[in-house]
C-alpha cells in the first residue's frame, strides 16, 4: 500500500487488492528512506516490486569508504534514464543508491571524492526531467546523515523513516 503513494500508475498485473485512486499531482524524483536497522534496500526492492517497476541497485561508496566518484554516479543515472526510455508500457525505473550516509563524513583524505559524488548526484537529480519515469532513493541511518545539497528543493523531496522492525 506504500507504493501507491509514489507512483501515480498503475501496476501492469491485474491485482484484485489493488485499490482505484485518483492519479497523483507529480511524482517524486528522489525519495529518501532512513532508519536504524530497518532493512532500507529490502523496501525499496518491495515498493519496486509492488509498482511492477525496473529496479536498478547501486553504491556511492566502496566498502573501505572511500566514494565511488562522479563518473559512476553518472553511469547508474544514464542506466536508469536509458532503461526508463526503452521500458515496455512506461514501466518505471528505480534506482537505489546506498551509501549516500557515507558522503557527508569521509575521512579527510576522501573529502574531495566525497563532495565530487554528492555534487554529481544533485546534478543528476536536478537534470532528472519531471516526466522521466525515474524514482531515485537513497537510504540512511538518519536524515542527518544525508547531505543538505541533496535534501534541497528538486532533489530528495520525499522523506520517510522508518522504524526498526518488533520481533516480539
Amino acid at each position: 500500500k506504500i507504493a501507491k503513494a509514489f507512483w501515480p500508475h498503475e501496476p501492469s498485473r491485474k491485482d484484485k487488492n489493488w485499490e482505484e485512486q485518483p492519479p497523483a499531482a507529480a511524482l517524486p524524483k528522489g525519495l529518501v528512506i532512513y532508519g536504524q536497522g530497518c532493512g532500507c534496500g529490502g523496501l525499496a526492492r518491495a515498493i519496486a516490486k509492488e509498482v511492477n517497476a525496473h529496479f536498478i541497485a547501486g553504491t556511492t561508496c566502496e566498502p573501505s569508504g572511500r566514494a565511488r566518484g562522479k563518473e559512476s554516479v553518472a553511469h547508474y543515472f544514464n542506466q536508469a534514464k536509458g532503461l526508463a526510455q526503452v521500458a515496455a508500457g512506461g514501466r518505471p525505473v528505480m534506482l537505489y543508491l546506498s551509501g549516500a550516509n557515507a558522503l557527508t563524513s569521509p575521512p579527510a583524505e576522501m573529502q574531495l571524492e566525497a563532495q565530487a559524488t554528492t555534487a554529481e548526484i544533485a546534478k543528476q537529480m536536478q537534470n532528472l526531467s519531471a516526466n522521466s519515469n525515474v524514482l531515485v532513493v537513497i537510504e540512511a541511518h538518519t536524515l542527518s546523515q544525508i547531505d543538505a545539497e541533496l535534501l534541497a528543493d528538486g532533489c530528495f523531496d520525499v522523506q520517510i523513516e522508518v522504524e526498526k522492525p518488533d520481533y516480539k
